[in-house]
């Protein structure tokens, strides 16, 4: 997650390719060299998005893409999501969702501006009727390749269809299938009124040499309200991944809420097949792949 600043109306977020950051007015100016900004237009005195819905009700605003980078751009925007963590609001990667980020459309995805020129975008947030009780971040963001700024948007929703469901993720449990094919299962209690649905990440690091794993992502999983139950992260081509130790970080969420668990695991040795002459080779063929590596 990426730390988005709060104290202005944009800030720039380069991921891969270098740019300015700036810092611009409630609305954007042109003559800022080399940047691109956007900003909000239509509600003044208030740095970012603010609205208090209640289920059922729909919010529009509108803000400003300007491109002062010095040559035309298509610049796309769209919704992303965000969480606030012990006071500070945190940017989640580009692709990801939250419930505000699926509510939210704009008129005009991508924008193609010459330099020096400006357009204006509305924002639309449908909240649904079923919508829980909930305080929800996200941000608008304007973007040229990996580099983006955004508008924040703070949007709490009020109404009587109660809290949303929070969950606790309470432990990982490494394992094999037959075939011996790892897996981590995230051990996961739905504490709220309403039933889940489960999304997540699992990253593997500090493994046997050094060895990490690109992000996993989690099985789709429903838990009622009130349930326990597991997701699971299933690790492609892994029958010869070294059993460990490995440091398993889990991140899970609902569209409401985020959870991590950190912790050191070990897998077991996978199944040995029937004759037990293959089952010592692929054994030894393991545990000298997982520490000479």
């Amino acid at each position: 997650m990426r730390t988005l600043l709060t104290l202005v109306t944009a800030a720039l977020l380069a991921v891969g390719a270098p740019a300015v950051a700036v810092a611009l007015p409630v609305q954007p100016t042109a003559g800022i060299a080399n940047t691109f900004s956007i900003g909000l237009i239509d509600a003044p005195g208030q740095p970012y998005i603010v609205a208090t819905p209640n289920p059922g009700d729909t919010v529009t605003r509108q803000v400003r893409v300007t491109n002062n980078t010095g040559a035309a751009q298509d610049i796309s925007v769209y919704a992303g999501p965000a969480t606030m963590d012990n006071g500070k609001f945190n940017v989640e990667n580009a692709g990801e969702t939250n419930a505000l980020s699926t509510w939210t459309s704009v008129d005009k995805p991508t924008v193609s501006l010459g330099n020096g020129a400006a357009k204006d975008v509305t924002v639309t947030i449908k909240v649904p009727s079923t919508a829980p009780s909930a305080t929800l971040y996200g941000s608008i963001w304007a973007a040229i390749g990996n580099s983006r700024v955004g508008v924040r948007m703070d949007v709490t929703v009020g109404g009587t269809n109660g809290p949303a469901a929070d969950f606790l993720v309470t432990d990982l449990i490494p394992q094999r299938q037959s075939d011996g094919t790892a897996e981590v299962v995230a051990s996961v209690t739905n504490t709220g009124n309403h039933s889940v649905d489960m999304t997540g990440t699992l990253h593997l690091t500090g493994g046997p040499g050094g060895q990490w794993l690109d992000a996993v992502p989690a099985q789709p999983t429903t838990l009622a309200a009130g349930a326990r139950g597991t997701v699971v992260f299933v690790i492609p081509n892994s029958a010869t991944l070294p059993n460990g130790p490995w440091t398993a970080d889990t991140r899970l969420k609902n569209g409401y809420f985020t959870h991590e668990l950190k912790k050191p695991i070990t897998f077991p040795n996978a199944a040995s097949p029937a004759t037990g002459s293959l089952g010592s080779l692929g054994s030894g063929s393991l545990g000298s792949l997982g520490f000479g590596s």
